[in-house]
């Protein structure tokens, strides 16, 4: 498969996060991934998304979240880029931990629900903070056949 990436940007507001979702989604399935693993990126990275505008902008419209698709013989790996407030990724992980082990948690309150959800439907996921940008890499694994057809025809 070439090498390369593509990187999309929107202001941050809600209202624009449903171009991502699209894209995301049309790109996952272009690359080999069944209908509901490219459902879980498409989620997976607007949960991602919504969480930059909510959390790290406050929800300030006029400023930058970029989602850079970067696929290559395995994986598709998604990074979520913003220069707003640093996450706490340890204790965001904590109440993802704890959501996921309270049964009888509200699915609708807050703390914990969108990393739960990105945790449980991606393969992989990181957060690192250097130099005021926050990156949130999402990983899924693209299926054998897929990556093998992609090696092929770039051969």
């Amino acid at each position: 498969m070439p090498s390369g990436a593509i990187t999309l940007a929107i202001d941050s507001q809600f209202d624009h996060v449903f171009l991502v979702g699209l894209s995301v989604r049309a790109a996952a399935a272009a690359l080999g991934l069944a209908d509901d693993a490219a459902g879980a990126v498409e989620l997976s990275v607007v949960e991602a998304v919504n969480n930059c505008i909510e959390h790290a902008y406050g929800e300030d419209p006029g400023q930058r979240v970029e989602i850079v698709l970067a696929p290559d013989e395995d994986a598709l790996r998604v990074v979520v880029r913003d220069r707003g407030r640093r996450l706490d990724w340890a204790a965001a992980c904590a109440r993802a931990d704890a959501y996921a082990a309270d049964s009888s948690a509200d699915p609708t309150a807050e703390g914990g629900r969108g990393i739960f959800i990105i945790r449980s439907l991606m393969d992989a996921v990181a957060y690192a903070s250097s130099d005021g940008v926050n990156e949130l890499t999402l990983v899924k694994r693209l299926p054998a056949a897929a990556g093998a057809a992609r090696r092929t025809a770039t051969s």
